[in-house]
């Protein structure tokens, strides 16, 4: 009898080391999954997350108008969009504001832009292409002309920035209007001058006193803020910028303008 009871304990011993092992082995596979599964996620995460504006199927990097305070005074920044966002001109504040410039009748986004720069705030205007919100910008650096006062126009490309300068050279008279690009230096000190933003970055690092008497920046195309490469090019400007100087940004393609 007691042959039997030992013979019996002998054959479930190996199954119940059996049971532990593939429990063992169960549990296992339950403690890796979610690590696996983290894994992936992790790895999916950086592949979205580092794609850069400008190339088909990628989203940018970052989006501008988040960045347009750049922890300055909010009282002193404001964001026009067109159409839609201009209020009625009762009851404003500041100056009064031309009905009319170049005998072209201002819409009221050109307009609301120009009070709030009269009133000595930065504006970011976001305009479809064609409704006039270069004007905006000619407004302001007529405005300083007359007022003795500088204005750096600053744009991506040395394209248009030689455009520019032979514009307000145009309006303005040769004396009066500069440029600077990796190519050229014509008149730096002059009281409007035209720059590619790399050398506006590079003069507030390098020679901020180049910039003496600057009170307005315009950024024309700043939507590049959003650029993969050359986005922190924008970023570093309007960061670096003196608490006094004030900037208009021009876009078209601001998807997020308002927020």
């Amino acid at each position: 009898m007691q042959d039997r009871i030992n013979s019996k304990a002998r054959k479930n011993k190996p199954s119940r080391k059996r049971r532990g092992r593939s429990q063992t082995r169960t549990a296992g596979k339950q403690k890796r999954q979610p690590d696996a599964a983290g894994g992936r996620n992790v790895k999916g995460s950086r592949m979205s997350g580092s794609r850069g504006a400008g190339k088909a199927g990628r989203k940018p990097r970052r989006h501008a108008a988040p960045h347009f305070g750049s922890g300055k005074d909010p009282l002193f920044s404001v964001v026009i969009t067109s159409p839609g966002s201009a209020a009625s001109d009762a009851g404003q504040e500041g100056a009064p504001v031309p009905e009319e410039y170049r005998g072209l009748k201002l819409d009221p986004f050109q307009k609301e832009a120009i009070r709030h720069l009269k009133a000595g705030r930065s504006v970011l205007v976001s305009a479809p292409t064609g409704v006039g919100k270069t004007l905006v910008a000619d407004y302001l650096i007529e405005r300083m002309y007359n007022e003795q006062s500088r204005v750096i126009y600053t744009a991506p490309i040395k394209a248009l920035s030689n455009q520019k300068f032979k514009e307000f050279k145009r309006l303005l008279g040769e004396e009066n209007v500069g440029i600077i690009t990796g190519d050229i230096a014509i008149n730096p000190s002059a009281q409007i001058l035209i720059m590619t933003t790399e050398i506006f970055r590079n003069m507030l690092h390098l020679s901020p006193r180049a910039l003496d008497g600057v009170s307005h920046v315009i950024f024309d195309e700043i939507h590049f803020i959003a650029d993969e490469e050359r986005g922190t090019v924008w970023e570093e400007s309007i960061i670096f910028m003196p608490e006094q100087m004030r900037l208009l940004g021009l876009s078209a393609t601001i998807p997020n303008a308002e927020e």
